[in-house]
């Protein structure tokens, strides 16, 4: 076959599954897996019951929230970033003993990073806290030379009664490369 057949034939491909995309997801096909994703997505987010509205709703903000790969120096943290919450039910007052808001790697439980933050969280308001995890503390021989999954939670300790507890964690695969 000619380089310019092997590129009609791939023009051509193309455009059908764009075109069939639709089609193909109807009958359980995915276009892609980003679209499998989003579908989903849309199913679980049906699954869940709807809030109580006469309860405060902490949502993590999962397209704002940021986690990434830091360093493998003792002075390094291993993990950084920002976790992104809002309050989505009614005005939450708190009296905060615990920490309201964690990032941690199950195996290592060492390197939890947990704050105590706010007093209150009005209706619809946003916030956010800096993850600064791991630093002081040794990285290397430790496993942290492959992906690992970082977990990050809002009212770990179900210090505020929500409305809906099913959208307080983010699980996030972070690729690290300490020796």
């Amino acid at each position: 076959m000619s380089l310019l057949r092997i590129g009609v034939v791939t023009a051509l491909s193309a455009a059908f599954l764009m075109l069939a995309a639709p089609v193909l997801d109807g009958i359980g096909w995915h276009g892609s897996d980003a679209a499998f994703a989003a579908k989903k997505k849309k199913e679980k987010e049906a699954e869940q019951p709807p809030a109580d509205p006469k309860k405060p709703d902490l949502v993590l903000v999962d397209d704002l929230t940021v986690a990434k790969f830091g360093g493998c120096g003792i002075n390094d943290e291993l993990v950084t970033g920002a976790i992104v919450f809002r309050n989505v039910g009614t005005r939450s007052n708190l009296k905060i003993t615990k920490p309201l808001v964690a990032a941690y790697i199950p195996e290592n439980l060492d390197m939890m990073d947990a704050d105590t933050v706010l007093n209150s969280l009005d209706s619809l308001e946003v916030t956010s806290k800096k993850i600064t995890m791991g630093k002081g503390l040794l990285k290397e021989g430790r496993g942290f030379n492959k992906t690992r999954k970082i977990f990050i939670v809002i009212d770990p300790y179900n210090i505020v009664d929500e409305g809906n507890e099913r959208n307080n964690i983010i699980v996030r695969d972070l690729k690290m490369n300490c020796p």
